[in-house]
């Protein structure tokens, strides 16, 4: 009777300790879930989307596209959350029509921008907005205006959002409206009340 006690004290010694690191792996793995979605949670609040396209008349600078049907793609950019984010840029993507990359610069807390971008003509595709920015922790992420996900992009990925194609026009020169963005208040918008 008392080698068979020993036997199931040490079971039970055994299945406490195996109890015990079962519930410890829980915990923890409960840890590090709540610390990434703490990571993420300012990330979650910041996004760019295009508002609307409205006819912006003709160009009328003397070039040989004057005269070019233009409209205005509005992209609004809101950061609601409770901190700063830093290096936001913008990048509408509008098929042939062009890629035009706005550098907004910081985003204050539930500040919401408005930007206006130029486009030569009427779209033929779906323009999208993706937008680049950094935490208030600085870590930096993308959010893809075609599919809404959020990642943290590679350094390609980054500087690839950074960069403006001219589309179907031969060349960044030859872009009518691409030059159009390069003043400080084309660049980071106007701030608007956000509802």
């Amino acid at each position: 009777m008392g080698e068979a006690a020993s036997w199931l004290a040490a079971i039970g010694t055994v299945g406490a300790f195996a109890v015990a690191l079962l519930l410890l792996w829980v915990q923890m793995s409960d840890r590090r879930k709540e610390a990434g979605d703490r990571r993420i949670a300012q990330a979650r609040l910041v996004a760019a989307w295009l508002s609307e396209m409205t006819p912006a008349g003709e160009l009328t600078e003397p070039s040989a596209y004057q005269g070019t049907n233009v409209v205005d793609d509005v992209v609004l950019v809101r950061n609601g959350s409770d901190h700063p984010v830093y290096a936001v840029a913008v990048q509408l993507v509008v098929g042939v029509r062009g890629t035009f990359v706005r550098r907004v610069g910081v985003l204050g807390p539930g500040e919401t921008r408005e930007l206006r971008i130029k486009v030569p003509g009427e779209p033929r595709g779906v323009p999208f907005a993706n937008i680049t920015f950094a935490d208030s922790a600085g870590q930096v992420w993308m959010r893809a205006g075609h599919l809404g996900n959020l990642t943290r992009p590679s350094n390609e990925d980054a500087m690839a959002i950074l960069q403006e194609d001219p589309g179907a026009y031969p060349t960044h020169g030859e872009h009518p409206t691409l030059a159009l963005g390069q003043s400080v208040e084309m660049q980071q918008g106007t701030r608007v009340p956000y509802p």
